[in-house]
């Protein structure tokens, strides 16, 4: 039996709606289209995974031990080599270099 939501509850949702859209997402979607191409093998997906869960929960903690401590060095954002061959796959159009760049200086500076 479902009942639309009406009036207050409409608001009310509305307004969560607007909070979430305003937060400063990767935009990433994590469909892996940019790891196979990646020469270093930056697992570029879980840097934004982490960052966005860290975003949308004000969660420091999600970013700084599960990225710096969880993934390893060298399929952190650090190791990429800034060929661009991972935005050209990017289906979201993210530049996805200047992303890492901005994923690993938050974590490092939480």
């Amino acid at each position: 039996n479902f009942k639309p939501l009406k009036g207050k509850d409409q608001a009310v949702l509305n307004q969560a709606v607007d909070v979430m859209n305003r937060l400063p997402l990767t935009g990433c979607t994590g469909c892996r289209y940019c790891v196979s191409i990646c020469p270093p093998g930056v697992d570029i997906p879980a840097a934004f995974r982490l960052y966005d869960g860290y975003v949308k929960f004000n969660n420091p903690k999600e970013l700084t031990l599960r990225y710096l401590h969880e993934i390893p060095r060298e399929k952190q954002a650090t190791a990429c080599v800034e060929c661009g061959a991972c935005a050209q796959k990017c289906p979201q159009n993210l530049d996805i270099p200047a992303l890492l760049k901005s994923v690993h200086q938050k974590a490092e500076s939480l």
